[in-house]
């Protein structure tokens, strides 16, 4: 297995730099991740289970579960780089009740044990974790970067064919970044808009490529455009007075990401129903999409469509406890 976690040492980086009543989790989060990174670990499996729980999601792009895969993706990470440099630029701790959510935009910096002397490589990228607060564990960890890029450098440090990847690619404006975000939030206002007739695969195509991805937050991994048109269109045709709002907005180098959330209810009545979620997009040089991921949790909205289908038509028999929301 690749060593598809370049952001695990930048997570006591981020940690450190939150703000959060919840400090517990936070320190004991940087102290794990401290030693992890930084010591030999005879057992990782039995090392990481102190952090994370049995069933938790670490995704990379696509998602696996369990403590077997989580291990591998650490010991290819030890095995792989050096001297890594974590630089958090944005960070943020939400708390609910039964969870906290911390989350944080990175840039780093590292070397390759086996690679080219004295070459640095650099990765741009995104961060969300979610921490059950009764067991104090992880339930899942979302690193979100490009993986192509990522790949590339594995490739060459592990003594492939070298890449040209990591060349330094331009930088696009902030101000043209906001612009592309903001244009992107009206063209999905549009896209699930109950006044548009349009074809949602037709819709989707008209400003992605053929490297658009759909991507869950934990829940499946990425679908392209097929598979996405197919889950919305169920959506929209299921939902009513639908409120789309930008929440948060990064930047990187050649990509722009942002929170979002939704709110919408169900046309039979009932309790309100609510989604989030968060873009990455990659761009070319020239400002076009590249590639596009939407991390969202996609069981939970299916959840909701099921729910509404059930529903009466403004029954006061319904039953609010059987809403997961």
């Amino acid at each position: 297995m690749h060593a598809l976690s370049v952001l695990l040492p930048g997570y006591l980086w981020l940690l450190s730099k939150c703000v959060s009543a919840n400090s517990n989790v936070v320190e004991r989060t940087e102290k794990f991740w401290s030693r992890i990174v930084s010591e030999p670990q005879d057992d990782l499996k039995t090392a990481i289970g102190a952090y994370f729980a049995d069933d938790a999601t670490f995704c990379f792009v696509t998602c696996s579960s369990g403590l077997e895969a989580i291990s591998a993706t650490v010991a290819g990470l030890k095995a792989l780089l050096k001297g890594v440099k974590v630089t958090v630029t944005e960070s943020w701790v939400v708390e609910e009740d039964d969870y906290t959510y911390v989350g944080g935009t990175w840039v780093d910096a590292y070397e390759c044990f086996a690679g080219p002397v004295g070459k640095i490589y650099q990765l741009v990228g995104h961060t969300y974790i979610q921490i059950d607060n009764k067991s104090g564990k992880t339930v899942q960890e979302i690193d979100m970067l490009d993986a192509d890029a990522f790949a590339a450098f594995a490739s060459e440090c592990a003594g492939g064919i070298p890449s040209e990847a990591f060349v330094p690619r331009g930088s696009i404006d902030h101000d043209t970044l906001f612009k592309i975000a903001q244009l992107d939030i009206i063209r999905w206002k549009a896209i699930l808009s109950h006044e548009r007739s349009v074809d949602m695969s037709t819709m989707i195509a008209g400003y992605t490529t053929q490297n658009y991805k759909f991507c869950t937050l934990g829940y499946g991994g990425c679908h392209d455009s097929a598979a996405t048109a197919t889950l919305l269109n169920g959506f929209r045709a299921s939902v009513s007075d639908m409120n789309l709002v930008m929440d948060r907005i990064w930047y990187g180098p050649a990509q722009v990401g942002y929170e979002w959330s939704a709110a919408y209810s169900c046309p039979k009545g009932g309790p309100p129903l609510s989604m989030a979620g968060i873009v990455h997009i990659f761009l070319t040089d020239d400002g076009k999409y590249e590639k596009y991921y939407d991390y969202f949790d996609s069981t939970k909205l299916q959840n909701q469509i099921a729910d509404c289908a059930a529903r009466k038509h403004n029954s006061s028999a319904y039953d609010a406890n059987k809403s997961e929301l």
